[in-house]
């Protein structure tokens, strides 16, 4: 999409400093500071101007075109990668419901969902810090 975009923008910018150009030298002649040989030369450059619009337009719609078709890639590719990462999450859910229920007894074990779960804290060691004012210092020593 790069390349793309690397391609189509001096196209732009050139169609639109020569208009700009034209611009400034039809305001000339509508100012009547314009003679008539030089008048010739802008209906001149302007057929020519023609030209070369039609020209980079044709060019920006093929990038532009290209830019499109790399975005629906991508976006297909998206939609496919997130229904695969979904059916392999799908079936691990299957397997471990299917491992769970063929388990033998003596390796079942029932999952108790406890809120208080956490890391055992050993109150006795020294470099375990187990009360909020023990944080607050380890945080003050530390800069915060």
């Amino acid at each position: 999409m790069l390349n793309a975009t690397d391609i189509a923008r001096p196209l732009q910018d050139g169609l639109q400093s020569g208009a700009g150009a034209l611009r400034g030298r039809w305001d000339q002649l509508f100012a009547g500071q314009l003679s008539p040989d030089e008048f010739r030369q802008l209906s001149a450059e302007t057929r020519d101007f023609l030209g070369t619009v039609d020209a980079n337009s044709r060019a920006t719609n093929a990038q532009l075109m290209e830019i499109m078709m790399a975005q629906d890639f991508q976006d297909l590719t998206g939609q496919v990668i997130k229904r695969v990462v979904e059916l392999a999450q799908t079936l691990e859910s299957q397997l471990l419901q299917v491992l769970l229920e063929t388990a033998p007894p003596n390796l079942k074990f029932e999952h108790k969902i406890n809120l208080m779960n956490g890391p055992v804290i050993d109150g006795k060691r020294p470099d375990v810090v187990t009360t909020q004012a023990q944080v607050d210092d380890l945080l003050e020593s530390l800069g915060f």
